[in-house]
């Protein structure tokens, strides 16, 4: 098992003001570097990821499906939620 040191994570989101929670504005070259930057901005606000270490031998899929874009991406946070509290 070879874990990396930490290292600076991309930061393809940003925290953006919200009245009643936070709101994460995330971009990337495709919808999959969006999601990443949403998925890594929520982790982050719920416990700094600075020194966190990675796994690179560690793999994980998710299939999450939704009527339209602003559905399947709550679907997707919502399931990397369930797997991290699981």
């Amino acid at each position: 098992e070879k874990e990396t040191e930490p290292q600076e994570l991309r930061t393809n989101y940003e925290y953006r003001d919200h009245t009643a929670d936070i709101q994460i504005h995330s971009w990337g070259d495709n919808l999959s570097e969006a999601f990443e930057g949403a998925a890594l901005g929520m982790f982050n606000y719920m416990t700094p990821l600075s020194g966190v270490s990675v796994d690179e031998t560690l793999d994980r899929s998710y299939s999450v499906q939704a009527h339209d874009m602003e559905s399947l991406l709550f679907a997707f946070l919502d399931e990397l939620l369930f797997v991290f509290s699981t």
